[in-house]
């Protein structure tokens, strides 16, 4: 898995990544010892996100599942995001409701017919159309049925429609609509030499790292 990832990120051009899943691991540990500290934008952005998370959970639950949440941070990442500290019986409660169902999933369940597809697909102009959203129906397409699934889902909130570019996207469109046409070029640009990198055998001139074991 790690030289999966490593040569995900040679492609993308990252630069300096440890060359062992060890040496990674050093490298976390002291890149967040050194960067990972408290400020008022990280409080902002974290609080922002959590109300994001919880806009569909009942006000009396609320506070409950903030605890939940910020129990599955470490502690050095909930200081950094200045989140109070979840009281203990939370904490346990959440380490037992996870390691329950982990067994109940692996023990009482049964297999997937089939794998879960969660990837957008190609629509017949070649733009790619989502079939799930989690917060708002961006790329959804506009179908009866998935109009009448999100309408429910959202309390009636939410359909998939033109607000949400129910036509789909290209991957060159991905961000805020006034940087579309200007982040064309870039992107080829960078898909170009990602293309050019893996043709010529790739960080290890062996084209995909597991070649060798077909």
């Amino acid at each position: 898995m790690f030289v999966y990832w490593k040569e995900i990120g040679n492609r993308m051009g990252v630069q300096d990544i440890p060359p062992t899943l060890e040496k990674l691991k050093e490298w976390v540990v002291g890149f967040e010892k050194e960067n990972i500290v408290y400020s008022d934008s990280n409080k902002i952005c974290a609080e922002i996100t959590m109300e994001l998370y919880l806009r569909g959970v009942p006000s009396f639950a609320r506070e409950f599942a903030k605890n939940a949440a910020n129990s599955l941070l470490e502690d050095r990442v909930r200081v950094a995001l200045g989140s109070p500290g979840p009281p203990a019986y939370v904490k346990h409660l959440v380490v037992f409701t996870l390691r329950a169902r982990g067994w109940m999933v692996r023990n009482l369940f049964l297999p997937r017919f089939k794998n879960k597809d969660v990837l957008a697909k190609k629509g017949p102009d070649g733009r790619l159309q989502r079939e799930q959203f989690a917060f708002e129906p961006w790329y959804v397409k506009d179908s009866w049925l998935q109009r009448l699934g999100s309408w429910f889902s959202s309390g009636g909130r939410l359909v998939p429609g033109e607000k949400w570019k129910s036509s789909g996207y290209l991957p060159e469109e991905i961000g805020p609509f006034e940087y579309i046409e200007k982040s064309r070029e870039p992107v080829y640009k960078q898909a170009e030499e990602m293309r050019k990198y893996a043709e010529s055998g790739g960080a290890a001139a062996l084209g995909c790292p597991f070649a060798f074991g077909k």
